[in-house]
């Protein structure tokens, strides 16, 4: 926060509940949710012996899953940059000399 504008007490209360863990367990769910879609997906075309996928719901899960696994990396690549933003930095001590 730069303090161009008075800070929100909703937003503030949101940034504060959103720590690095959080995100990454969420993330993670996210990432394990389309990994199993993707191995479901996999596992129907595998079914009808890797041919031509004429039946669109394993298109459906196969996009589906394969964008809740790139939301989750975002969201694990994102947290952690964000939680580097966060580090304050301390000003070194004076040394007697100086």
């Amino acid at each position: 926060m730069e303090g161009f504008l008075p800070p929100a007490e909703t937003f503030k209360r949101t940034l504060s509940s959103l720590t690095l863990e959080r995100i990454v367990l969420c993330a993670f769910l996210l990432l394990v949710s389309g990994l199993i879609g993707s191995v479901w997906a996999l596992y129907d075309w595998a079914v009808i012996g890797f041919g031509p996928i004429t039946y669109n719901g394993i298109m459906r899960i196969l996009v589906v899953s394969l964008t809740a696994i790139v939301i989750a990396v975002q969201m694990i690549a994102s947290a952690f940059l964000s939680s580097i933003f966060e580090i304050r930095r301390v000003a070194p001590p004076r040394r007697a000399d100086d």
